[in-house]
């Protein structure tokens, strides 16, 4: 390039100016900590440069703001770009040519063998490396990109459904709108441990109860279908806990009868309270004081006829000592009669 100044010739050999390089590294804007140091700097400039003032100020020793001051006198802003704290002298690698080769060929032929088989294939060869040395040879290969190994299958994503919490303002005015589910085992003396599934309506305290040999998510979609057919009302979204068997089959048995599925929190079973203590009502006042049969048809034909007297003749005192039936059939006239009579209203 050529060119004249001040009437001078002048000459301009190359494409770099001196010192492009280093300017070309500096960031366009200064980093977050130089900017931080940058008023540190300038509050000890508008402060006659007092030094121990701004260190007791900002509470950096008073070396450090006199480093940061003679930084920005001779570099300006980039003199205040934190430094690379890299060693100056760092570890370089031990192992000769000659053996990373080897291991980059052993490694290649044998993709899936760790350090443990490739150190003793070196023996066999008479070259003597530790395991830890030989895997920190394969993990510069990798870093550089000059192991060739075959890329492992990917597993399929699972199908794994948005696990919703019962929101705090959820309210429960009627049968059916939330349904607490959960099963428990089941021991009887002389018998195999069974499993029982229990739904709760949060509403009436209404139940539907099974016993399963089984705890897996394709038994709990087959309870999920029977409570909702033994309900005589419409099941608007059901409460359970994270158990497998309420998670695979049993998820897309949810969507399908298109009903929301609330997950309770982890370790918190006062979250699925009134499901639990129905299993405890079951425990103090049917299994322990009846005689049941061991085979697996007599005890859920027993259970059945409990959660008959469970509805319709015991008393629960969260009712008002009516039973899950009469709280039912109360709330069905009182509803028929409100609604009878908004209709009337209307007419009017």
């Amino acid at each position: 390039m050529k060119g004249r100044y001040a009437g001078v010739s002048m000459r301009a050999h190359g494409a770099m100016l001196p010192g492009a390089a280093r300017l070309a590294r500096l960031p366009a804007e200064p980093s977050t900590e130089a900017a931080r140091r940058w008023k540190v700097v300038q509050w000890c400039g508008e402060h006659d440069g007092r030094v121990r003032l701004t260190a007791r100020h900002f509470g950096f020793s008073p070396d450090t703001i006199g480093r940061w001051m003679r930084a920005y006198s001779a570099r300006g802003l980039a003199g205040l770009e934190p430094r690379s704290r890299r060693p100056r002298r760092v570890r370089q690698p031990e192992t000769s040519p000659a053996a990373v080769q080897r291991i980059q060929a052993l490694r290649e032929q044998y993709p899936r063998w760790g350090r443990e088989k490739l150190r003793v294939l070196l023996e066999r060869e008479g070259v003597c490396l530790s395991a830890k040395s030989i895997d920190r040879v394969i993990h510069r290969l990798k870093a550089r990109g000059a192991l060739r190994e075959p890329a492992r299958p990917r597993k399929g994503a699972k199908w794994r459904r948005e696990r919703l919490r019962r929101p705090r303002d959820l309210v429960v005015n009627r049968p059916g709108a939330l349904i607490q589910v959960d099963a428990k085992q089941v021991s009887v003396a002389g018998a195999k441990a069974v499993y029982q599934f229990g739904a709760v309506d949060c509403f009436t305290r209404k139940r539907v109860v099974a016993l399963s040999p089984r705890l897996t998510s394709a038994q709990g979609a087959a309870f999920l279908q029977r409570l909702t057919a033994r309900f005589p009302f419409a099941v608007e979204a059901i409460q359970s806990d994270g158990g497998s068997e309420f998670l695979g089959a049993f998820g897309p048995q949810v969507e399908a009868l298109e009903i929301t599925h609330y997950f309770n929190r982890p370790n918190y079973p006062q979250g699925n309270g009134m499901v639990e203590r129905s299993f405890r009502t079951d425990e103090e006042e049917f299994y322990q004081v009846e005689e049941l049969p061991a085979e697996f048809g007599g005890l859920e034909a027993a259970l059945l006829r409990w959660n008959q007297v469970y509805e319709t003749v015991r008393p629960h005192q969260a009712l008002g000592y009516k039973t899950p039936e009469q709280f039912y059939q109360d709330w069905l006239r009182s509803h028929h009669k409100t609604r009878k009579e908004r209709v009337l209203s209307d007419m009017s």
